[in-house]
């Protein structure tokens, strides 16, 4: 099997049993700026702005932090705490 197709459907597994209740709680904004946030380094608020162009982002960046999803890695800098979490939103 290949990789990126086994890949596809573990997280697809692992997300409808461990993750879709995360992400049934986030909103539509919320989603959008997950896509928005590299993965695997640190992101400042002034590129995820960029990325994402949402209004008032700091409520929605201290809401994916108060649930756990966002880590606050210095001030204005953000970084997703559970990487296949952020694996499996980014694919929603």
């Amino acid at each position: 099997m290949e990789w990126g197709k086994g890949f596809e459907q573990a997280l697809f597994y692992l997300g409808s049993a461990v993750y879709e209740g995360v992400a049934e709680g986030i909103s539509e904004n919320e989603i959008k700026i997950v896509k928005g946030i590299k993965l695997f380094e640190s992101n400042k608020i002034g590129d995820i702005n960029r990325r994402v162009r949402i209004k008032g982002i700091n409520v929605y960046l201290r809401r994916l932090t108060d649930k756990g999803i966002l880590k606050t890695f210095s001030r204005g800098e953000y970084v997703i705490h559970d990487k296949m979490l952020g694996e499996y939103l980014q694919r929603k």
